[in-house]
């Protein structure tokens, strides 16, 4: 009085392309891209931000050690601008958020 076993069949396995979702999910945004090497330096800020962008890319390559990273990252943040006061702030603690983040 048992019932019948129906057969199964093992799942087969399926190989999917995963390069093209990959290629899709990692790509940057659409920006020009402009070569370091025609840029023209005409004032400080320009100066400033290519010596970053090539320590940047110094980086990246590994060229630094981590201690020499860290420092070069501390130089860095005293060229950014900072961002606009928090108007939820009064004008004293506004001062020390500023003091802070250095």
């Amino acid at each position: 009085m048992s019932e019948p076993v129906a057969e199964t069949k093992p799942a087969e396995n399926v190989v999917v392309n995963t390069t093209q979702n990959m290629e899709a999910e990692t790509a940057p945004p659409a920006q020009q891209q402009v070569n370091l090497l025609d840029v023209e330096v005409n004032d400080e800020n320009t100066a400033l931000n290519v010596m970053v962008t090539f320590l940047n890319a110094a980086q990246r390559r590994g060229a630094f050690s981590m201690p020499e990273s860290a420092k070069i990252w501390e130089c860095i943040k005293i060229f950014q601008r900072m961002g606009p006061p928090n108007p939820n702030l009064t004008v004293a603690e506004n001062s020390t958020e500023a003091t802070d983040s250095k």
